[in-house]
């Protein structure tokens, strides 16, 4: 967790540099950041069961091209090997986000920064699973949505990290002794 302190502590002071929103922005995005984390688990169940007939369509191609291509051309097209790890990374993945999301729903509307938190790990999960996926299957407009996605997310997420506070728990012994 420490270790995810940081690299938060440096991202801030990396998105200080650039350009404020303005006020009445940040706070919108702030005080509807549980609607459209909501919007988010959505379509990470979509994103799931979309994926579905492409991961069996990509495990089916994959073994019926290396039979079908074998006696005739010697041709291995490995980003076709590996679609179908590709196509599971990021179902499995957008139901951990779902999962984390859906969590962070209670302390985003109370504008908590634990609420806050889920948002930030669920960026953090997809960012290293679109790396994996580029890693997996190469491919530039892959790679250049992966950055400007990151970027532009990122800049959002940390715009309004201002707007989170943490939970004050009120001392038991204060609250007894009253």
């Amino acid at each position: 967790m420490n270790y995810s302190r940081r690299v938060e502590a440096n991202l801030v002071e990396f998105y200080e540099l650039v350009p404020n929103l303005p006020k009445h922005i940040r706070v919108w995005l702030a005080n509807n950041a549980w609607r459209i984390a909501l919007a988010g688990i959505i379509c990470c169940i979509i994103n799931m069961f979309w994926n579905i007939p492409l991961f069996f369509t990509s495990v089916v191609l994959n073994y019926m091209t290396g039979d079908v291509l074998s006696p005739v051309v010697p041709y291995e097209n490995t980003q076709l090997t590996l679609t179908w790890l590709s196509i599971l990374l990021i179902m499995v993945v957008s139901l951990i986000t779902a999962v984390i999301l859906a969590f962070s729903l209670n302390g985003l509307r109370n504008k908590v920064k634990s609420g806050w938190n889920g948002l930030y790990y669920s960026l953090t999960l997809n960012i290293a699973c679109a790396i994996a996926v580029v890693v997996i299957t190469p491919n530039w407009r892959s790679f250049i949505t992966m950055v400007v996605g990151a970027l532009v997310t990122g800049y959002l997420l940390f715009e309004i990290r201002p707007e989170f506070h943490h939970a004050v728990r009120p001392n038991s012994e204060q609250t007894t002794s009253k």
